[in-house]
């Protein structure tokens, strides 16, 4: 196997990456997970019990919705969300519409989701800042941050990312018109 070759930026003579780089590390992907935002590389941190149960209970709410509507379909991490060569993403859960599914590989899923729902770690600013700024850049049209310590949601809407909506007792997804109850979020 040949060693990654690196991109330098012209102007700050800095190393970056690309997805392209990423898949010719020997770790890729069967090590830790990685996610490549603009050009720089993020360790993913393994998710706490609390974290994993929030995400459960989103799966099972969502999964339903979805299974009735036959609207499109969710899925959990971890998978890659390539959004362009130097932005790969490894959303908590995402939904794809049926009239997005194009996006869906058999590798990963290669373009914006119709949503995305980031259970809050001990990184904040990647969820609340950077990854809300991609997400708004590429379209995705419901971005929600999932606050387990304080039980609620701040819920971001295509057009309205400015003016995020912060919920503690229930939340409607406005992309598929259904409001859900925290209590069934949060144990």
């Amino acid at each position: 196997m040949s060693l990654p070759r690196f991109k330098v930026r012209p102007l700050s003579q800095k190393i970056y990456f690309t997805v392209e780089t990423l898949e010719t590390l020997p770790e890729y992907p069967e090590g830790p997970l990685i996610e490549l935002i603009e050009g720089d590389l993020y360790m993913v941190p393994s998710p706490t019990i609390m974290h994993q149960r929030i995400s459960r209970n989103l799966l099972a709410i969502f999964n339903s919705h979805l299974q009735k509507t036959n609207a499109g379909e969710i899925l959990a991490a971890p998978v890659d969300v390539v959004l362009s060569e130097e932005i790969l993403v490894i959303p908590d859960l995402l939904i794809v519409l049926n009239e997005n599914k194009k996006i869906l590989s058999d590798k990963n899923i290669q373009g914006s989701p119709d949503m995305v729902i980031e259970i809050l770690s001990s990184n904040r600013v990647q969820d609340l800042e950077r990854k809300k700024s991609i997400y708004e850049r590429y379209h995705v049209k419901e971005y929600w941050v999932v606050d387990p310590a304080e039980h609620s949601v701040v819920k971001f809407v295509q057009g309205r990312y400015t003016e995020p909506e912060i919920c503690y007792d229930n939340v409607t997804c406005e992309l598929l018109d259904i409001q859900i109850d925290l209590k069934d979020v949060f144990p």
